[in-house]
Formats: structure tokens, C-alpha cells, sequence
């Protein structure tokens, strides 16, 4: 299959991304240049910041990179007709759209010690992380209510993603402990049927 010249792009700065974050957990940031992933790259100075506006970027990768659209398109078109008041599966499709997003980024435990590792020798890279997460959280909160027609920032569309955050935490901590053997999808599921099995005793109090 042909890859569109986005696709290459997206691979692309996937790929200065991982680098950079290497470099940063054994240098920290000061201990490369640009020019340094450029040659990486094997692109110029002018092409990587069309890519990034500078190091600290480089290292967080792009958002977009990581969102998968047929996904998306699927989560939106998820409701069932003729349901009212929230889908019923609403959890387990934002879960099914978070594995799709990991799946798209390649998430390895490789990847994601050379990220932590990162994070811990640059500190204020965490306050660039929590930043993004609230994108994040707006981004979801959006696609949700869009979904379930309800207006921008309605508590249930927010409740729902913060929902889904600390299942997927949960999950990507086991995903990435050394004795896993599971898939993230299975972990996915198991976190979502015991959360179901909590609210279920709830209601019925």
C-alpha cells in the first residue's frame, strides 16, 4: 500500500521524537542540538522546524500524530439509534479509541522508559505533559459530547473521559510492568468489567 506524504510525515516525526527522547535521558536537553536530530533525520534545519518549533517539542511529539481518524469516525458513528440518554457502550469505545491511539504511537515499554526517563531528567518537560493533557481531556470532552449531543463541557461528557483516563492509567501501568502478558486491549476490558461490577453494587443500594 502507497503511504500518503502525511503518513510519511507523522513517521517522520515519530521517529525525531523517539530520538530525542533518548538523547534527552542520557544528555538532558542541553545536551544536543537541533542539528543533532536533523542529521538524524537526515533532514535540514529549516524542514525540522516545519516538523517542531525546537527541542522541548521535539521531545513531546505532536498530538496529531497519535490520532487515528477512521478510529475517531468510528467512536463518533458509535451511538445507536434511537437510544436515549448516554450510550450504553459509551466507556468501552473511549477505551477502544485510546488502544487505537496507542496503537498508532507504538506503545513499547522501550518507548515509554525513554519518555520517563526523559521527563525525569527534565523536569519541566512535566508541566509541557500537563498542558497537553488538558488538551487532551478537551479534545475527548468534545468528541464525546459531539457524540452524545450534549453541549460543550456538559459534566457527563467530562466525567466519561475522566473516566477513561484513569482506566487507561491503570492499564498502562500493568501493559508495562515487566511481567505482563497481556495485550492493552485485554487489560482494557478486564479494568472496564471491574469498574462495571462497582457501579453495578452502587446502583443497586
Amino acid at each position: 500500500m502507497i503511504r500518503s506524504a502525511s503518513d510519511r510525515r507523522a513517521d517522520l516525526r515519530r521517529e525525531i521524537t523517539a530520538y530525542a527522547r533518548r538523547l534527552t535521558a542520557t544528555s538532558g536537553l542541553q545536551g544536543f542540538t537541533v542539528e543533532d536530530l536533523c542529521e538524524h533525520a537526515g533532514i535540514s534545519r529549516r524542514t525540522f522546524f516545519n516538523y517542531f518549533p525546537g527541542k522541548e517539542q521535539a521531545v513531546i511529539g505532536e498530538y496529531g500524530d497519535g490520532v487515528d481518524p477512521a478510529a475517531v469516525d468510528a467512536f463518533l458513528d458509535g451511538r445507536a439509534d434511537g437510544i436515549k440518554g448516554v450510550s450504553p457502550n459509551l466507556l468501552e469505545d473511549l477505551l477502544a479509541l485510546a488502544a487505537a491511539h496507542f496503537a498508532v504511537i507504538g506503545l513499547t515499554p522501550a518507548e515509554a522508559g525513554a519518555f520517563f526517563a526523559a521527563a525525569h531528567r527534565e523536569p519541566k518537560l512535566v508541566e509541557q505533559l500537563m498542558r497537553r493533557g488538558e488538551e487532551h481531556h478537551r479534545y475527548m470532552t468534545m468528541l464525546v459530547g459531539t457524540r452524545e449531543g450534549l453541549v460543550s463541557e456538559h459534566p457527563v461528557a467530562r466525567m466519561a473521559v475522566t473516566l477513561c483516563d484513569a482506566i487507561v492509567q491503570s492499564a498502562v501501568r500493568q501493559f508495562l510492568s515487566p511481567d505482563n502478558t497481556n495485550t492493552l486491549p485485554e487489560i482494557f476490558r478486564s479494568r472496564l468489567d471491574a469498574a462495571k461490577q462497582i457501579f453495578t453494587a452502587a446502583l443497586q443500594n
